[in-house]
Formats: C-alpha cells, sequence, structure tokens
C-alpha cells in the first residue's frame, strides 16, 4: 500500500472516530477502540507500536487511581 494511500486511509478513520465520539451514539470508549483497531488491522501501525508509542500509561494511571478514589 502506498504512503499517500495510508495517510488519506488514516485520516479517513480518524474522521469518523471522531464523528462517533461526536455524535454520542456509541460510547467514546467503543469509538476509539474501534479506530485504534481498524488502525491496527489495516497494518498502519503495528501491535507493538501502537502499545510503545500510542498509549499514554501515565494518563491512563491518573485515569485510574481517580476513578478508585471516588468509591
Amino acid at each position: 500500500m502506498s504512503s499517500s494511500v495510508q495517510f488519506y486511509l488514516a485520516i479517513f478513520i480518524f474522521l469518523m472516530t471522531y464523528a462517533g465520539i461526536m455524535s454520542e451514539k456509541i460510547h467514546r470508549t467503543i469509538c476509539a477502540l474501534a479506530g485504534g483497531g481498524a488502525m491496527i488491522y489495516l497494518g498502519l501501525v503495528t501491535q507493538e507500536q501502537a502499545i510503545t508509542e500510542f498509549i499514554d500509561f501515565n494518563t491512563l494511571c491518573l485515569l485510574y487511581t481517580s476513578d478508585a478514589a471516588d468509591e
């Protein structure tokens, strides 16, 4: 797949994910997981890249601890 096709495909996935989140018809977590899964499935990023480069574990820990403090 050429780099320009990959670029436009990634932009399309991003816009569809963003539109799904903005519409609030599907929960934003499901939209985000579907968008990320599509990027991996179509080979735009590898699983290793997704885990090591695109997941911010500091943010996840912050969200987890703030949620645990609410209980």
